[in-house]
């Protein structure tokens, strides 16, 4: 009888463990399920080819007169210990010290003659504003609060507000990658304007977690680097439209689609680096940056030797930084981070080893 007993009890403390590993197993698979689908909504995802390419040689493209007018937008400033975007691993990157000055959010406006206004990244939304995290949604939102990473805006320096004060109405918005602070201004971009990415980046791993800056697009168009040319040293580069003014170039290793975008304004040739260097420092010493593996990493510095090679052959282009300008803008606009500032990123540095585990640097 107490045998009979006991084997009850043990069926049912079997039962209910069953039961718990069951129930952790779906609970993981939801928050799975969630965090990693719908990031892009509803949208189609479109493939999109540019027109045949104009040239074939970096040399005969760069004796050409620029059209584009260029207008650098900055909309706001991250604060965050900048060692979680650069490649710590890199040869060089340990003797990296903080400067304090401040990671600046851009949106580029290009204004083409017959094309019209584009954008080269978005920017930060007006809700940058009043909150530290802006109009990012959960569970984006958890990764950004878990990275100790803020933001902070001034009144007017909104995507909106910025196009608004010059009557632009961007046709076309090109993403350098789809990290929020280049999508964070999609919301309040007019409902007509097409947004392009490189390929494969809607399928980079982190590009899955949901932000809530894509739910309300129709269609996403994904470039097509089949018809790409080789721009050496630049590598796969694709004449946007057809006449030679602007160049996406395939520089992955941030993220997989990563873009980088060579203009020729009328002010001259301009390489927009994106995040294939966010920082002239990274520039300067040969840094890359952060990518989510090794082999990404490995990526990312390939790519900004790439950069940094045709910016020797080439000096007459001015290189803007993913989140800084060229040293001679930022010298004459007098850049600084406010002190309220450094406390925040004295914070991010406590949340810094947990973000990027990865990237640490080798001892």
């Amino acid at each position: 009888m107490a045998n009979s007993n006991q084997s009850g009890i043990g069926k049912k403390i079997l039962r209910f463990g069953l039961g718990i590993v069951g129930a952790l197993v779906l609970t993981t698979m939801g928050l799975g399920i969630w965090i990693f689908s719908g990031a892009t909504g509803g949208a189609k995802i479109l493939a999109w080819q540019a027109p045949a390419p104009s040239a074939r040689d970096l040399k005969s493209i760069l004796k050409r007169k620029g059209v584009l007018e260029h207008i650098p937008l900055a909309t706001g400033r991250v604060l965050m210990d900048k060692r979680v975007i650069l490649n710590m691993s890199a040869p060089g990157a340990s003797s990296f010290v903080d400067d304090g000055t401040p990671v600046i959010v851009y949106a580029h406006l290009l204004r083409h003659p017959t094309h019209g206004d584009v954008l080269i990244d978005s920017g930060l939304d007006s809700a940058f504003r009043k909150s530290p995290l802006g109009n990012v949604r959960y569970p984006g939102r958890l990764w950004l609060f878990a990275s100790g990473i803020r933001f902070a805006q001034e009144p007017g320096r909104d995507i909106a507000s910025r196009l608004r004060a010059l009557s632009a109405r961007p046709r076309k918005l090109f993403l350098t990658h789809l990290h929020v602070d280049h999508t964070a201004g999609i919301p309040e971009l007019p409902a007509s304007t097409r947004v392009f990415v490189g390929p494969g980046e809607i399928g980079d791993f982190f590009n899955r977690v949901d932000n809530g800056h894509l739910r309300k697009l129709r269609e996403i168009y994904e470039i097509d680097f089949k018809s790409a040319v080789d721009l050496a040293p630049l590598g796969e580069t694709l004449d946007v439209f057809g006449d030679g003014s602007l160049w996406a170039v395939h520089t992955p290793g941030h993220t997989n689609g990563h873009l980088s975008f060579l203009a020729l304004t009328r002010a001259g040739p301009v390489l927009f680096t994106g995040d294939a260097c966010h920082l002239e420092w990274g520039w300067k010493n040969g840094v890359g940056p952060m990518g989510i593996t090794a082999k990404r990493n490995d990526q990312g510095q390939k790519s900004l030797n790439r950069l940094r090679k045709f910016s020797r052959l080439h000096p007459e282009a001015r290189i803007w930084f993913g989140h800084q300008p060229p040293a001679k803008k930022r010298a004459r606009a007098g850049i600084s981070i406010r002190k309220s500032d450094g406390a925040a990123a004295n914070q991010s540095r406590i949340f810094s080893r947990l973000y990027s585990p990865w990237n640490r640097p080798r001892l």
